[in-house]
C-alpha cells in the first residue's frame, strides 16, 4: 500500500514539472480558480501592511488580471490582481479568514492593482507571499476611460459565449433560423466603474444548429459546428459585479462579413498585432529574413481580411531590429522576452498571410519580406 502511494506522489510531481517546464516564466489563464485562491491568501499580507493598504477598510480580491508560473525548486506564481475596498474594517474582522467572512466589495470603494509573488514548495509545506502595489485605479466616482487589453485572453471568449444567448434571442441581431457562435474576439477594452465593464468586438459565425432546436444557454456544449458562411461582427457590452454575482449583457451588430472578396480593416485593431507576433517566430527562423538580432513588430501598416473556407488575413507589418540575439532568446515566447527595438537598428516591412479556422484550431502562416521603393509610402520610424 505504501509503495503504491509513494509511486503516485512521485509520478504526480514528475508530470507537473514536465507540463509546466522548468526555468522560464510561462503565461497562464488568469481565470483559473487556483489563482483567485492565491489572491485570497495574499489578502492577509496586503491588509496587515499599512504601506499597501493605508485605509481602515479591508481590501478584497475582485479579479486576477495576469498570471505567470515558473518552476524552480518549487513553483513561483506571479499575479496581478485587482482588489476592491470592502465594507469590513480591518480592526473588526479576522484577516486570516477574510474569504469566509461576510465582507462585500463596496461599489464606491477604492480599486487598486497589486502584484503577488507566491513561492511554494508543496512537498515541504513551505510557502512565501510577497505583495507590492502597482497602482490605484478608477472607482465609480472617478469614471475612467477604457483600457485596451489582449483580445486573445480566454475570459473574453467566455464572455462571447455568454453573449451568444442574448444575441440569438434577439431577432434584430440574428434574424436567421440558425444560431450564431463566437469564432474570435477581435478587440477588448475594460473600464473599472462600480464593477467592471468589458467592451468587446467579436466575430460570430452561423452554426449548423437551428435556434429552435438547441438550448441557447448551453450553446458552447451543444457541439454545433460553424458553417463557412453567415459571419458577422458584434459589439458586446458586458457589465459585471463579481462580488454580487451580477451581470448585464448588451449586444449590437457592427457589420456583416462579406464572403469572397477582400475587405480593408483598421490596422490598429489589436488582433492584427497578435498575428504579427505569431509570425515573428517564423520570420526570425528564416536566415534570409534577418541577421543575428531578432526582429520584432512595431506596428501594422495595412490589414485586409477575406472570408472563404475560414478567414484569410493579409497584413503589412513594420518590424524593427531588437536588442535580443536569436540564439539567446526563446522565439516562441518572444513577446514576453522584454526585447526592445533598437533606435538605430534595421527596419523592414513584411507581408503576412494568415489563414485561420478557429473553430477547428487550425492556422497557417506565410511570411515574405517586401522590397520597398521610395514611393512605397511607409514611415519606417
Amino acid at each position: 500500500m505504501y509503495i503504491i502511494a509513494a509511486f503516485v506522489v512521485i509520478y504526480a510531481v514528475v508530470f507537473t514539472h514536465e507540463a509546466m517546464m522548468t526555468g522560464g516564466k510561462h503565461d497562464q489563464d488568469p481565470i483559473k480558480p487556483e489563482y483567485m485562491e492565491i489572491a485570497w491568501k495574499a489578502a492577509e499580507t496586503l491588509n496587515e501592511d499599512a504601506a499597501l493598504n493605508s485605509g481602515s477598510h479591508a481590501m478584497l480580491p475582485v479579479e486576477v488580471l495576469k498570471a505567470q508560473t515558473q518552476v524552480v525548486a518549487g513553483v513561483i506564481y506571479e499575479l496581478e490582481v485587482l482588489y476592491g475596498e470592502s465594507n469590513c474594517t480591518k480592526d473588526n474582522v479576522s484577516l486570516v479568514k477574510l474569504k469566509t467572512n461576510d465582507c462585500k466589495v463596496m461599489d464606491e470603494g477604492r480599486r487598486t492593482i497589486y502584484k503577488i509573488r507566491y513561492y511554494v514548495i508543496p512537498w515541504q509545506n513551505y510557502e512565501k507571499i510577497e505583495v507590492s502595489k502597482v497602482k490605484d485605479t478608477v472607482t465609480a466616482t472617478m469614471a475612467g476611460g477604457g483600457q485596451e487589453d489582449d483580445p486573445s485572453r480566454s475570459k473574453y471568449m467566455d464572455i462571447a459565449w455568454k453573449a451568444a444567448k442574448t444575441l440569438n434571442e434577439n431577432y434584430g441581431a440574428n434574424p436567421g433560423p440558425y444560431a450564431m457562435m463566437p469564432i474570435r474576439v477581435l478587440k477588448a477594452q475594460t473600464h473599472v466603474v462600480s464593477g467592471v465593464i468589458y467592451d468587446l468586438e467579436v466575430l460570430y459565425g452561423e452554426s449548423g444548429c437551428r435556434k429552435d432546436e438547441v438550448d441557447l444557454s448551453k450553446l458552447k456544449m451543444a457541439n454545433c459546428g460553424v458553417m463557412n458562411k453567415g459571419m458577422a461582427v458584434y459589439k458586446i457590452h458586458y457589465f459585471a459585479k463579481p462580488w454580487k454575482n451580477y451581470e448585464q449583457i448588451q449586444v449590437s451588430k457592427v457589420k456583416d462579413m462579406t464572403t469572397g472578396r477582400k475587405q480593408d480593416q483598421d490596422p490598429s485593431s489589436p488582433e492584427y498585432m497578435d498575428i504579427a507576433w505569431k509570425a515573428t517566430k517564423m520570420l526570425n527562423e528564416d536566415s534570409a529574413a534577418t541577421a543575428s538580432y531578432v526582429m520584432i513588430p512595431m506596428r501594422v501598416v495595412m490589414a485586409k481580411s477575406q472570408v472563404v473556407d475560414g478567414i484569410i488575413y493579409d497584413l503589412r507589418i513594420l518590424y524593427g531590429e531588437s536588442n535580443c540575439k536569436k540564439n539567446k532568446v526563446d522565439l516562441v515566447n518572444l513577446r514576453t522576452a522584454n526585447c526592445r527595438v533598437m533606435l538605430r537598428g534595421k527596419r523592414a516591412v513584411y507581408k503576412i498571410h494568415y489563414y485561420a479556422k478557429p473553430w477547428q484550431n487550425y492556422e497557417q502562416i506565410k511570411v515574405s519580406k517586401m522590397k520597398l521603393s521610395s514611393k512605397a509610402g511607409f514611415n519606417l520610424d
